[in-house]
């Protein structure tokens, strides 16, 4: 026997009753209770001296101690089985590196951008858990301290400390914000391959194209 019962929609509980007897068993249960309080409290006698309300009590009484006896006997296990279903959680991580904020487009990094980054967030919070991350030289949770003034970048922290918190998680994508500076630690290349979730990057930065360096003499 099992019962599925849903909790806030979220949590499923599965209950089993196991037995080292097949199921049917349970039945010959219910038949010994029944025969055993309609021979003790349904016969005329005892009706006629007791009365039947008091024999009718009576004998369901007994058939549930019969019933619950003769159960044990095949020594039942309960099996609970708990599920919770979460959402995927998507990680944002912003560049807090001072890179950013000496490009032509400061300003707009400074103020629309991050109004966008934070409207992304919520858009996204409607299907996902959304956990957002700013990295430079510390790792820190949350954007709203964002002021594009850490001295340096440091990508391979930031994943090592992604991978301490989720990984076995239901992590379903890293949203990736950078200018693709980095002057500490590892290249993101091969430190973001240990979370087994996929990368989307923003790119940031200066987008004018500047001429190689040549050296003629």
């Amino acid at each position: 026997m099992w019962w599925n019962v849903d909790v806030r929609n979220r949590i499923k509980l599965r209950v089993e009753i196991l037995t080292q007897s097949p199921s049917w068993f349970i039945l010959l249960c219910l038949l010994a209770g029944a025969i055993y309080a309609g021979a003790l409290y349904f016969r005329d006698k005892f009706n006629r001296t007791y009365g039947t309300p008091l024999a009718s009590l009576l004998g369901v009484l007994r058939f549930i101690a019969v019933f619950l006896l003769a159960f044990f006997l095949l020594k039942p296990l309960i099996k609970s089985t708990d599920k919770e279903v979460e959402k995927p959680t998507v990680v944002i991580a912003q560049d807090n590196s001072e890179s950013l904020s000496v490009v032509g487009d400061s300003a707009y990094y400074k103020s629309t951008y991050l109004e966008n980054l934070q409207a992304l967030k919520e858009a996204l919070g409607e299907d996902y858990d959304v956990r957002s991350f700013s990295f430079g030289d510390k790792f820190e949770e949350g954007i709203d301290s964002i002021n594009f003034k850490a001295p340096l970048t440091d990508y391979s922290n930031l994943f090592n400390e992604l991978t301490n918190r989720f990984s076995g998680r239901n992590l379903g994508a890293i949203v990736f914000a950078s200018d693709g500076l980095y002057n500490k630690g590892s290249s993101p290349s091969y430190s973001y391959k240990k979370l087994n979730a996929p990368v989307y990057t923003i790119a940031l930065g200066d987008t004018t194209v500047h001429k190689d360096v040549l050296i003629s003499e």
